[in-house]
């Protein structure tokens, strides 16, 4: 008994030292490939300093964003003039469009308002504000429903303790990327560019446009060719997907009052800072913007156009542009999808009243 205890025993030791090194070889592979450079803030770095230079970063696979805009604005010394802050639909904003050739779009993909706010609270605490925030103010950035696992937070906790807010709390960005991390789908996904060897380091560019995405210098940014030139079919591809399914707009909750007040003591707080505000609404696409007026669920979401508009009259700012693509003569060539306008649609509505 006492022999088939032992025994027992050296088996299970066996067993866990096996899957010990198993997940160890796991975790191995995962750090070493880091197929979305999340690992480590060396990629977004070099992105950085690429921008610094003044010159445009391409061949990007799995950016981080959000590390790059707090890598880039650790190395820049002198304010931004203009500052763009929102979502990846802010990002097709240039000098060349808002007329200031120290324009910087601190953009990110999937933004939630807490990006924003804690991307100005980092200039904020670097005494380095800008003159000008272009706020690309979205409808999600209301919704509880909508907080991104990804965002930035540090800042914006900042922000409601000196505001009196209650903070929307989540895991920090350093849990989240390491739960990532050590899954076994991220393990899958360093097999996969293991075995395809389609990994590529990032180039500095002078051209502003790339075969592969590309983050200039300006922090705008140009989608891989593939996707610029997809045309009207493309765009009105994802337009009809969008009104069967937008993940977006499935999450949005309704408006949530903290939210909706947090946003509006960012604003004040801009304004106390002594910047110029304004508010810029971008369209969707014609056919998804359709669905959204004929179906009733997305009643809440357009109305909130109505809400940026009346706050922006209420504190004496200007707010432009809109949700329907109409008003500002857009068709189907001027989206890249169902969310997303074009470097050139974008001319369309800038700066535009809806």
């Amino acid at each position: 008994m006492t022999n088939k205890l032992s025994n027992d025993i050296k088996k299970l030791i066996k067993t866990l030292c096996l899957l010990a090194l198993f997940m160890a070889v796991i975790w191995g592979v995962s750090f070493a490939v880091d197929p979305a450079n999340i690992a480590t803030s060396g990629y977004a770095r070099n992105v950085a300093e690429i921008m610094i230079s003044g010159q445009h970063a391409t061949n990007m696979q799995n950016l981080d964003d959000r590390a790059l805009i707090e890598e880039y604005f650790s190395l820049r010394k002198d304010a931004v003039s203009t500052l763009v802050l929102g979502s990846s639909r802010s990002m097709q904003i240039t000098p060349q469009l808002t007329g200031d050739p120290d324009t910087f779009c601190a953009g990110v993909t999937g933004a939630d308002l807490r990006d924003s706010i804690s991307t100005y609270m980092l200039l904020r605490e670097k005494d380095l504000l800008p003159q000008k925030v272009i706020f690309c103010a979205e409808y999600w950035f209301l919704s509880g429903g909508n907080l991104d696992s990804r965002a930035l937070t540090e800042g914006y906790y900042d922000f409601c303790q000196q505001t009196g807010n209650t903070a929307h709390k989540s895991d920090s960005r350093f849990v989240v990327r390491m739960k990532e991390l050590l899954g076994f789908s991220y393990f899958q996904s360093s097999i996969d560019l293991l075995l395809s060897g389609k990994d590529t380091p990032v180039v500095a560019t002078d051209a502003a446009d790339n075969l592969l995405a590309t983050r200039r210098s300006d922090g705008s940014y140009s989608y891989e060719q593939s996707y610029r030139e997809g045309g009207v079919e493309q765009s009105d591809r994802f337009g009809q997907e969008s009104t069967i399914y937008n993940q977006i707009a499935s999450y949005f909750d309704g408006v949530d009052p903290q939210l909706e007040k947090q946003l509006e003591d960012f604003v004040d707080m801009m304004l106390a800072d002594g910047v110029q505000v304004v508010i810029q609404l971008s369209p969707f696409h014609p056919i998804y913007y359709t669905h959204m007026t004929q179906t009733e669920s997305f009643a809440d979401i357009l109305a909130t156009e109505d809400y940026f508009y009346s706050f922006a009259q209420d504190r004496g700012i200007d707010c432009y542009g809109g949700y329907n693509p109409d008003s500002f003569g857009m068709t189907s060539i001027d989206f890249y999808d169902a969310q997303h306008p074009t470097a050139q649609g974008i001319y369309k509505y800038y700066g535009a009243e809806n």
